[in-house]
């Protein structure tokens, strides 16, 4: 092998391809099966056959390299990437309040969305205020929080088996 193949070959190896430029290939290779099968039919009864035979098991081969290339530069993109949404087995995170229960003026019950008792209900944290200052001031906290007015249930509250079967 010559030097200059060598180095071509070489270069070609260490290349690395954008998905763009895959996809334009990809489809450079569908024009090209796509001719050959054309000339195929043409010339399938004459001696021709064989060559178009190797050209089209060429392509077939070239067709499925870059598949596997354009899947690896695919999943090298994605592969680092996580989601950052919320979880599926999060709830809303709410809240809600009550007046007057017992010796407090004011009560306020929060679910952070992810806390459970044992039996699969929500968790509920509470804090009490004697003024509307205090109040309005942990309300504003939990709205930049993320949390909402009301009493709705969360996505999954479920009894666990073993607490079915009492």
């Amino acid at each position: 092998m010559k030097l200059e193949t060598l180095k071509l070959e070489i270069k070609k190896i260490i290349q690395e391809r954008s998905i763009n430029a895959i996809a334009k290939l990809q489809q450079k290779n569908i024009e090209n099966i796509s001719k050959a099968l054309e000339f195929y039919k043409k010339n399938k009864h004459t001696d021709k056959k064989e060559a178009f035979i190797k050209v089209l098991k060429k392509l077939g081969v070239e067709k499925s390299n870059l598949a596997g290339e354009l899947d690896l530069q695919v999943s090298a993109k994605y592969r680092d990437a996580e989601y950052k949404g919320e979880s599926v087995n999060e709830g809303k995170k709410r809240y809600y309040q009550q007046n007057k229960v017992g010796s407090a003026k004011y009560t306020i019950s929060y679910h952070d969305g992810k806390q459970k008792h044992k039996d699969g209900s929500d968790f509920f944290g509470i804090q009490t205020f004697k003024n509307k200052k205090d109040l309005a001031k942990f309300v504003n906290t939990l709205h930049k929080g993320g949390y909402v007015y009301g009493f709705n249930e969360s996505v999954k509250e479920e009894v666990p088996q073993e607490f079915k079967n009492k």
